[in-house]
């Protein structure tokens, strides 16, 4: 039976599909995490294969969330065998970007709210002389630069507390 005339993958793993993201996922122990998935993920991958949907197993990744208090050094616990998509390794990640969220293996999205402010940044810094105060462009196509690159970069990836927020005067 194809996989679209199911309604989940092996027991127990979901499945999240947006555009061309998917993701599959399952909250339990790692010891028993690993053969699900890589049942999940070779059904998919058949899947994908059976509508001639190409996939990129280089743009694969595996993260392990873990909530506990113990600072880890490795990305998943010792012994924990690789996930593998067409024969290909899929490596462990200490964070990985999906749908614009940079996810941290605690969920903690430092990363994630880092990577927001440096952009802001970088916008700010390239419209800075357009925007500034010693430009002679008008307050309100000052606010519509700002409101259609800048402020769009953080109301899309994060909400950013005010102190960082770019002032206009």
């Amino acid at each position: 039976m194809p996989f679209s005339e199911r309604k989940r993958t092996e027991r127990g793993v979901q499945l999240a599909l947006f555009a061309d993201d998917t993701t599959v996922f399952r909250s339990c122990s790692v010891g028993h995490i690993i053969p699900r998935l890589q049942r999940a993920i070779d059904e998919v991958t058949q899947w994908f294969q059976f509508w001639r949907i190409e996939i990129d197993p280089e743009k694969s990744a595996a993260i392990y969330f873990d909530y506990s208090m113990k600072k880890r050094t490795r990305v998943v616990p010792v012994n924990i065998s690789t996930l593998r998509m067409l024969n290909a390794p899929t490596p462990w990640q200490h964070n990985y970007k999906y749908l614009g969220i940079t996810l941290d293996e605690r969920l903690h999205f430092r990363d994630h709210f880092q990577r927001v402010r440096q952009l802001a940044k970088f916008y700010m810094s390239r419209l800075g002389s357009m925007v500034g105060r010693k430009s002679r462009m008008s307050l309100r196509n000052k606010r519509t630069i700002y409101t259609m690159d800048i402020r769009l970069v953080m109301k899309y990836s994060c909400p950013v507390t005010l102190d960082t927020l770019p002032r206009l005067h």
